[in-house]
């Protein structure tokens, strides 16, 4: 259960940094909320950045049940999610003026942690656990829908605004990842029930005896 509602928490704290860049970015935010105030606008941008990349890898952490699959990487995560806090601070305090150069660095380090885990989750599903194949499966269909908008900008197709394919390249994971979680906890709560009756059966059978 705790494994559960961790994996959810961190799965709405990816959508919700999300959001709040998308409020940036499309000008919803100066519309709707702060209006001319471009200096909250700007916090909230950079830090829903660093959210994105916090809530990232706890939820790798958690969905992969990396601490027991694969404690180094957990442990990677980790590290980088205490870096990623220290970002939020900063961004949000502006003390250092710097919240475009801490974001760049923080993506920098994201496409490491990436690839990490995806060669992770790889090996998990070799291994024969699905959550490492839907993991897996989903981030490539992100991958290959980021990459496929790169390249139509830089050759300009012009079959697509980038924007809005790298939009549907998340929509898609984050659908795909939640069926997944759905999928996670069904399974787990058939083990539980057959633990149960097996259970229920070993101590009524003792009981005739």
């Amino acid at each position: 259960t705790q494994i559960r509602d961790n994996v959810f928490l961190f799965y709405s704290l990816n959508s919700i940094a999300v959001t709040s860049n998308i409020l940036c970015m499309e000008g919803y935010g100066y519309q709707w909320l702060w209006g001319d105030a471009t200096a909250i606008s700007s916090v909230i941008f950079y830090t829903g950045l660093l959210l994105f990349s916090l809530s990232y890898v706890l939820f790798t952490n958690a969905f992969l049940d990396l601490k027991h699959n694969s404690p180094v990487v957990w442990i990677i995560n980790r590290f980088a999610s205490f870096i990623y806090l220290i970002g939020i601070g900063l961004c949000i305090s502006n003390i250092f003026s710097m919240n475009r150069q801490i974001t760049n660095g923080s993506f920098y380090l994201l496409y490491t942690l990436f690839l990490i885990n995806m060669i992770t989750a790889g090996v998990m599903w070799k291994k024969g656990f699905q959550t490492g194949k839907n993991y897996l499966f989903s981030w490539l269909i992100y991958w290959g829908i980021y990459c496929a908008g790169i390249i139509s900008a830089i050759f300009e197709f012009n079959i697509i605004n980038i924007t809005y394919l790298i939009r549907f390249a998340y929509i898609s994971v984050a659908i795909l990842l939640f069926a997944s979680l759905l999928e996670k906890f069904n399974s787990i709560n058939i083990e539980k029930e057959k633990a149960l009756s097996e259970s229920r059966a070993k101590s009524e059978f003792l009981a005739k005896m």
